[in-house]
């Protein structure tokens, strides 16, 4: 596992931090209606857990777009998690590095998946060429 850094426009972390604080507002006074007595049944309480359902979703969106819009591009491999700093901006992000072929005797190298790289079908296939090719020059010697 590796760790990057990733400094994330101010405009979504904004955004985020925002949905977030409404989120667990709403949660909070939920909480405290039930404390002191509150019915689930209440006018009161549905209107607040609507509020409450509605901020969540686009709190789990904004993040979800977030990952894929900001973080992905930028990772070198497969996200696993991260963590948005909102003072700083920063999101840490831990993710497992791409395999790298390297030493292939046709000169595929790069992380599998990426864009141009090979991949282990290709190269698994120039290694076996590689070999055959190998065999002939040793057998004719």
């Amino acid at each position: 596992m590796a760790k990057k850094i990733i400094n994330v426009p101010q405009e979504t972390v904004t955004k985020i931090q925002a949905l977030q604080y409404e989120c667990e507002s709403r949660k909070g006074l939920l909480a405290f209606m039930l404390d002191k007595g509150g019915s689930v049944e209440s006018e009161g309480f549905r209107a607040y857990h609507r509020e409450y359902t509605d901020f969540n979703a686009r709190y789990e969106q904004a993040k979800e777009d977030m990952q894929k819009t900001v973080l992905e591009p930028q990772v070198p491999g497969r996200l696993l998690t991260w963590k948005l700093d909102f003072a700083s901006g920063e999101a840490e992000c831990e993710y497992e590095p791409m395999p790298v072929f390297d030493g292939c005797p046709c000169g595929h190298t790069g992380p599998v998946g990426a864009p141009g790289a090979s991949g282990p079908s290709d190269h698994d296939a120039c290694r076996a060429s590689s070999a055959a090719d190998s065999a002939k020059v040793v057998a004719t010697a």
